[in-house]
């Protein structure tokens, strides 16, 4: 898996993130990220379902290649300087860097 994104917003901005996956049947587990709201998220390549697990987003995964967009709302109130990751992860594994995005604050304009 991998994930990418941007790596700067601005408060009451709308950003979107695209993990890339090979599996062979699993589910991708993404938490909202603190601060932001969740908006929508949609395969753009591959097959899945998706659901919510304790407020997780969890889909699961059909064997493949595939790419899960996921789009969040910045907060009004965010600072700048703040961050914040948005992570995946298969159940059962770490997450690794390449499955992180970390989002820095800007000044609003």
């Amino acid at each position: 898996m991998t994930m990418d994104g941007p790596t700067e917003a601005r408060p009451g901005e709308t950003v979107a993130y695209r993990l890339t996956y090979h599996t062979t049947g699993t589910d991708a587990v993404v938490a909202v990220p603190p601060g932001t709201s969740y908006v929508s998220s949609r395969l753009l390549n591959g097959e899945g379902q998706l659901g919510w697990d304790r407020g997780l987003i969890r889909w699961g995964l059909s064997p493949g290649d595939g790419v899960l967009e996921l789009t969040f709302r910045i907060g009004d109130d965010a600072g700048p300087g703040d961050s914040f990751s948005v992570d995946a992860y298969e159940p059962g594994t770490e997450t690794t860097s390449s499955n992180r995005v970390v989002t820095t604050i800007l000044e609003s304009q």
